[in-house]
């Protein structure tokens, strides 16, 4: 183990924004500039939210609202980009039809659970004219958030919602070769010519597009229905693939997602040990995070004690995920004084 101490200061959290409360709610214009926000310290109004209207596409735990009016735009995308979330999970968001706090009124247009950090777009069709529509946004399963969001006739990164033209997506994985295919249904393939698939690690922040698969027409202009790509890891962890179908009008449809997983063989060290020195009885909260992308795996509170100055983390689960550098932070939670350990599992 390679060790190395360090003591910084700890940060404040970002204030509780402007637009936590429904009637403060913030107004994005059509193709305006983007608004940075974050979800930290948001809490819930419960009388203006109806989770029967969402049933498991979310949970309310720190959402905050905005709103834009469709003016004469039948068709707009709300753009999600520059996530950064404390457990990688990214946010969620309602978009809803109806009056302010009067959850009765309320028509859900869309809900959408990212379970990324990746830049995505949610297309909103057939929208009513010059009608005001409510957005809320929450950080996913209790995660916290910056982000940007704006309102645009263009959508930015990848699609949000599975396509309604889906099509059938499989993934077969043998060792570390990984096969992804997908049928296009007969004519509905919204006459895509290029199709983008999308990788990324559960460790990693964002997808990666790793390849492109051109649409194939025979000579009487019939689509080929099946297509295949495939990839090789070479690493372990688990992986999450998407494939995005690009139409000749530069529209784009998610037509699948799906994950594997890959395990490794050997482990070079199961566990991390801190030394602790702190007065007796001094509270601490203890972070195990990736070094690498500084995502939280482990977070745990405790009061030293002298007699017990060793602390030992089990650090499998996360290095058969494919983690290999470990960060400890340790919190002395009276003093706001932070030591932390850097760890390479080689």
């Amino acid at each position: 183990m390679l060790l190395l101490l360090v003591i910084v200061v700890t940060r404040k959290l970002p204030a509780q924004v402007i637009n936590n409360d429904i009637e403060n709610r913030i107004e994005l214009s059509t193709d305006g500039k983007p608004r940075t926000s974050n979800t930290s310290e948001c809490t819930v109004q419960w009388d203006c939210v109806d989770q029967s209207l969402t049933g498991k596409c979310i949970q309310y735990h720190n959402d905050q609202w905005f709103f834009f009016n469709s003016e004469t735009k039948a068709k707009l995308y709300v753009n999600i980009t520059n996530q950064n979330c404390r457990d990688d999970r990214g946010v969620q968001v309602v978009i809803l039809q109806g009056t302010p706090c009067e959850p009765l009124t309320y028509e859900t247009k869309a809900c959408v659970s990212l379970a990324s950090q990746d830049d995505v777009f949610i297309r909103l069709d057939s929208l009513s004219p010059d009608e005001p529509y409510l957005i809320n946004i929450d950080g996913y399963l209790n995660d916290f958030c910056e982000f940007q969001i704006d309102i645009a006739e263009k959508p930015k990164g990848i699609p949000a919602q599975l396509s309604d033209h889906a099509v059938n997506f499989e993934l077969k994985q043998v060792e570390n070769k990984v096969g992804i295919s997908w049928t296009n249904k007969g004519e509905i393939d919204k006459g895509f010519y290029l199709y983008e698939v999308y990788r990324r690690r559960s460790d990693r922040h964002k997808s990666t597009l790793i390849a492109t698969v051109a649409h194939e027409r025979n000579a009487y202009g019939v689509s080929k229905s099946d297509y295949f790509y495939q990839d090789t890891l070479k690493t372990n962890g688990t992986y999450h693939y998407k494939v995005v179908g690009i139409s000749s009008e530069e529209n784009s449809y998610l037509l699948g997602e799906n994950k594997v997983s890959m395990a490794q063989d050997k482990l070079a060290n199961e566990w991390v040990t801190v030394a602790l020195d702190f007065e007796n009885n001094t509270p601490l909260r203890v972070l195990l995070l990736d070094r690498l992308t500084q995502k939280i795996l482990l977070r745990q509170d405790l009061t030293f004690k002298t007699e017990n100055n060793e602390l030992n983390l089990l650090v499998v689960p996360y290095v058969k995920l494919g983690v290999t550098t470990f960060e400890v932070v340790v919190v002395d939670m009276k003093t706001g004084e932070r030591k932390i350990y850097f760890f390479d599992n080689e």
